[in-house]
Formats: C-alpha cells, sequence, structure tokens
C-alpha cells in the first residue's frame, strides 16, 4: 500500500513541474538549482555565471576567475526534499574553470508491505526512494565573446533494491551581443543527452532538453540594476514546449528581489517570488514558488566566493 502512495506521490509530483505525461524518465534532472533562478521563473540559461553554470549553462564558468561554493535546499510536500552542493574554481595553468555537483532527491521512507490476501497485506520492514547526480564541469577561458562549457553527470535512481544508472552531457554556449546602451547575453544549452536510464527489467529515455535564453542590463545612477530574462524550452522526448520570463531589481549591489513566470508548473499558478543580500563574500537567496495542488515550496541558496578583496558584489 506504501509502495502504492508513493507511486501516486511521485505522479503529482512530476505533475507540479510539468511533466505527468511525459515518456521519459530521470525527471528530477529538470527540477531547477538555485533559489535565485527559480524565482525568475528558470529563465536562467544567459544569465548562469560562475557556479550556477554547473546545472543552468556550463559555459557561464568561464568568466569565472575566483572559488565558489554553493549549498541549495528545496523543501517539497510530503517530506520530499532536494539538496544541491556544488565547487567551482579558476585554474590559471590550463586557463579553464573546472566545477564538481552533487543533486539528491530524497522521497523518504516508506513501509514494505505485501498482499496476504484480496483485502489484506502485511508490514516488511521499510524501503526508501531517491535521486542521484554526480557533475564534472569544464569551461575554457574563451576571450572571444562566444563562451562554451561542458557537464558530465553521473545518474543514479534507485526505489528499494531497485536501481538504475545512466551517463549524461550537457552542452552549453554564452554570448555577449547588443550595444553599450542595450547590451544583450544568449545562452544556449542542449541538457540530458546521453544513455536510457536502465532498471532491471526496462529501460527509459532522459529528459531531452533544449534551452534557449536572452536577457539584458540596465543600469541607472550606478544604484538599481534591472535584468529581464526569458527563456524557451523544447523536450525532444514528448516534445513539449515552454516558456520562462523573470526580472530581477538589484539595489547597491547589496540586496535584489527577482519575479518569474514560466508554463512548466501544471500544479501552480506558474508565477514565482525571491529575494536575495549580499553579507561580506556570501550571497543567499529565497525563492517562494504558490501550488494549487500540492504544499508551497520553499527554495534556500547560499553562496560563498573566495574573493581576496572581500568584494560584495552580486552577479
Amino acid at each position: 500500500m506504501k509502495k502504492i502512495i508513493l507511486v501516486y506521490l511521485l505522479i503529482i509530483f512530476f505533475k507540479s513541474i510539468g511533466y505527468t505525461d511525459s515518456p521519459e524518465s530521470a525527471l528530477f534532472l529538470n527540477v531547477p538549482v538555485g533559489a535565485r533562478a527559480s524565482a525568475l521563473g528558470g529563465a536562467y540559461t544567459s544569465l548562469a555565471s560562475g557556479i550556477d553554470g554547473l546545472y543552468w549553462n556550463p559555459a557561464g564558468l568561464s568568466a569565472l576567475k575566483s572559488t565558489e561554493i554553493l549549498f541549495f535546499r528545496n523543501e517539497y510536500f510530503e517530506d520530499i526534499t532536494q539538496h544541491y552542493i556544488g565547487w567551482t574554481s579558476y585554474f590559471e595553468k590550463i586557463k579553464s574553470s573546472i566545477g564538481l555537483s552533487f543533486n539528491m532527491f530524497d522521497y523518504g521512507t516508506f513501509n514494505r508491505t505485501i498482499l496476504t490476501s484480496a483485502t489484506a497485506y502485511a508490514e516488511q520492514g521499510t524501503f526508501t526512494a531517491k535521486d542521484y547526480t554526480a557533475g564534472l564541469t569544464w569551461s575554457p577561458n574563451m576571450e572571444s565573446k562566444l563562451k562554451f562549457g561542458i557537464t558530465m553527470n553521473f545518474i543514479k535512481s534507485r526505489i528499494a533494491e531497485d536501481e538504475a544508472k545512466s551517463i549524461a552531457f550537457d552542452i552549453g554556449w554564452m554570448a555577449a551581443a547588443g550595444s553599450d546602451e542595450i547590451p544583450l547575453l544568449i545562452g544556449a544549452t542542449i541538457k540530458n543527452f546521453g544513455t536510457k536510464l536502465k532498471y532491471s527489467k526496462v529501460s527509459e529515455d532522459l529528459p531531452l532538453t533544449q534551452n534557449f535564453g536572452i536577457s539584458s542590463e540596465f543600469s541607472f545612477e550606478n544604484i538599481f540594476i534591472i535584468r529581464p530574462s526569458v527563456d524557451f524550452s523544447f523536450n525532444f522526448i514528448d516534445k513539449e514546449k515552454d516558456f520562462m520570463t523573470g526580472i530581477e531589481i538589484e539595489y547597491d549591489k547589496k540586496f535584489s528581489i527577482q519575479a518569474g513566470y514560466n508554463t512548466i508548473n501544471d500544479a501552480g499558478s506558474g508565477f514565482s517570488l525571491g529575494c536575495g543580500f549580499n553579507l561580506f563574500n556570501f550571497q543567499i537567496n529565497y525563492a517562494y514558488i504558490p501550488n494549487r495542488e500540492l504544499d508551497t515550496s520553499h527554495k534556500f541558496s547560499v553562496l560563498y566566493r573566495f574573493i581576496p578583496n572581500r568584494s560584495q558584489n552580486l552577479k
């Protein structure tokens, strides 16, 4: 009975991120990482810089000149939690940035049951359900306006004793365009390109997705900065097309607020809100994601930059 409940909860959960009818597996790979990006509705393909590029666009690491660490926690419903940790640093000898990441979904502990008759069952201990991803990212320091990066992900999904494994790649590009008056950043990614997720009896496709994003930045007296962004997403497996948009307002490079909207979240309105602030070398962000059918999602991120001059600039 509890296993049936688990399956039902997973169906509802993935409906909340827009993938109820998807034929592919490992849908947790498309759940956004980072409170700032989530608050912007996921419109982050062109905005991702530094350590945020580990998940959103590996080309974002190319501008990195320091070391960064990111911790992210996502509180879903029914004790479902997501934890993510990332590290990245620039290596002068190879003129490249290297990053490591670990992403875990924990669906909780469930009672193991067996049917003893048509209307009765007996409990036989407990089992857990978890999904994992470990990633290795490389991005060269390219002097041109075009940036490039690639991530190799090792994926593992486990429910009780049944588990599946896969290897997949994320490939990203970023480019600067526009003018001094209207600067533009353009980003594009191919995500989850790899082998099928192989369980004991079946093999399932990964959610192969293409993303394209564009963003800009407008400064007013060097006090207020406004960053609008737009993303478009296409899933090659279920042929779904989605739209994401967001806007960030930053004050004095110390405090920021975000708002976003996307067409992915079928269980909610699609709107999201968030805020962030800097404290010494820390950047702390929070995102609020309301849902109609499920509990509200609360996301928290803490980023630390090892910067000698203790700069407090937001990205």
